[in-house]
């Protein structure tokens, strides 16, 4: 797969392969990376009696998409003919395509290949290869468009050519942009010019070029509920009277009873609690249902599709990674992969679990001398750290705490390595519960002992800056952390990187932290 670089079998996919394919993606990068493409929904509404481009009225042709309207020679590109079915203007296909096209109008579209230039000598027609497949330099359209080219340049229509056009269209019956199947009300004699509305009525506009003017809109009255027709329609007592002089009672009108509408969809195993209790008369609803079935909010929701499939390729490159433990590129690129996928306390959870920090501990055990495999490690265990701050007790449990200090000991001054050790440290000491753990695995000292190595590389300098201040602002620090930051020559390090790094503003912010919180201390003052 050229996305995740994962490895089958032609024989093994579904449905199998019959050949190797150059360009691959595997099924779960394929779903991961498809894009649903909703269609646009037809235009219900009014369209627009004044032409898009000119602003003028007459003939227009209406967009099915849109409220818009277009004559026919100022619709780009300009048509020929009235459209059949259901048509997109310009403005609704430009957002449908990728790349600019030719327009097929102007001067270079419509010329013949030249033959001399060096794209016209490379055509099989002209002798050549066929390996470049361009065009003639001389046939390089400088009006590309988001539009689908024009084959041929229409001609312009004049008005009683686009009349007969519009006349031909109206009556012809059987048109299929025609939605309204209902016959009309009154018989049409004549065919007239139309023009074309949403709903498939046919209206005749004025004459070309005439000022039309803006059609009233209709008043919607207000919907009235079933109670308000109720109201009007019962009829109490009645002040008629018939010949007699008696009065005229009349009798209240029954309104039909509304059925229900039938709901899509699988009908419920068990009826809602809503419905439970207007089944019983205002009841609870009985103690036999499941409790499960009385809360729509109690059920469990299964892991959605994008969650599978990142699991599945989690799973995928840690088990790969576990059997071709020998190889540092491939546990290289498995590090990063996991690391771009880690994107919640979920995910990190989820890595843990598919046996993420195994795979770690093994490409550090196996690559100790590879830097890239070392420091890609370094940064996953980061990046989970940042990530769910609950990690850190598999990560101990997993033994990858000694193999870290290993690693910054062994490669005491390549950058990335120090870096990415400095920032798993520094990610730790949020924690004020964990500084123990950090004491117990000699953490400051690997800490300090990399910034002395590095001094004039503010990367590392910064991640222990931070490192510092989150150990030094803890209640709890001992004299003797202080002292021993102190007396390995911490702050005359930091302050010569202070003046010599000047618009590192992110390091000079880490570096005054830690210089503010060691001035507590009486010793760490007298040095600053």
């Amino acid at each position: 797969c050229r996305t995740c670089n994962d490895w089958c079998h032609c024989k093994c996919l579904s449905p199998p392969l019959e050949t190797r394919p150059m360009k691959w993606r595997c099924p779960p990068c394929r779903a991961i990376n498809a894009v649903a493409k909703d269609e646009k929904p037809l235009f219900e509404g009014e369209h627009s009696d004044w032409c898009y481009v000119c602003d003028d009225g007459g003939d227009l042709v209406c967009c099915d998409y849109c409220e818009k309207s277009f004559h026919l020679n100022c619709h780009i590109p300009a048509l020929s003919d009235i459209p059949k079915g259901n048509w997109k203007c310009c403005e609704c296909a430009a957002v449908e395509y990728k790349r600019k096209m030719k327009c097929g109008e102007c001067e270079a579209c419509r010329r013949e290949d030249c033959g001399e230039c060096l794209h016209c000598k490379d055509k099989p027609k002209f002798g050549g290869p066929g390996r470049m497949k361009q065009t003639c330099i001389l046939r390089n359209c400088p009006y590309k468009r988001f539009a689908p080219p024009a084959s041929q340049t229409p001609k312009p229509m004049s008005k009683k050519e686009m009349q007969r056009k519009f006349e031909e269209a109206s009556s012809s019956i059987t048109r299929k942009r025609k939605r309204n199947d209902s016959p009309p009300q009154h018989p049409v004699t004549t065919p007239k010019p139309f023009k074309k509305a949403r709903n498939g009525a046919e209206t005749a506009p004025a004459t070309v070029g005439a000022q039309q003017t803006p059609r009233p809109q209709a008043m919607k009255t207000p919907r009235r509920s079933p109670q308000d027709i109720q109201s009007l329609v019962k009829v109490e007592e009645s002040d008629d009277f018939d010949r007699n002089g008696n009065t005229i009672k009349t009798e209240e009108i029954p309104l039909p009873t509304p059925t229900p509408k039938k709901k899509r969809g699988r009908p419920r195993k068990y009826p809602r609690v809503e419905d439970n209790v207007e089944m019983n008369n205002g009841k609870s609803a009985p103690e036999s249902l499941p409790t499960a079935c009385k809360s729509d909010s109690l059920k469990k929701k299964g892991p959605t599709k994008k969650e599978d499939i990142i699991g599945s390729k989690m799973k995928s490159i840690i088990n790969k990674a576990l059997k071709q433990s020998s190889d540092s590129k491939i546990q290289d690129k498995a590090c990063e992969n996991i690391r771009k996928l880690v994107n919640s306390a979920q995910d990190a959870e989820k890595v843990i679990r598919l046996g993420g920090l195994k795979m770690i501990a093994n490409a550090m055990r196996s690559h100790p001398s590879v830097t890239l495999v070392l420091a890609e490690a370094n940064c996953t265990l980061s990046e989970l750290l940042w990530k769910n701050p609950k990690c850190i007790s598999a990560i101990i449990n997993e033994g990858i705490l000694p193999l870290l200090i290993e690693s910054m000991q062994h490669h005491g001054t390549h950058l990335k390595v120090q870096q990415m050790a400095c920032g798993f440290w520094r990610s730790m000491s949020y924690d004020f519960q964990e500084h123990m753990t950090i004491y117990r695995f000699n953490g400051v000292q690997a800490v300090v002992d990399s910034m002395k190595r590095n001094p004039t590389k503010f990367e590392i300098l910064k991640e222990g800056c931070f490192f510092i201040q989150n150990i030094v602002c803890n209640p709890e620090v001992s004299r003797d952390t202080v002292n021993m930051i102190v007396a390995n020559g911490i702050i005359p390090i930091v302050v010569d990187a202070v003046a010599s790094f000047p618009t590192k503003n992110d390091f000079i912010e880490a570096a005054c932290g830690a210089l503010t919180n060691l001035a507590i201390d009486e010793n760490a003052r007298s040095a600053i």
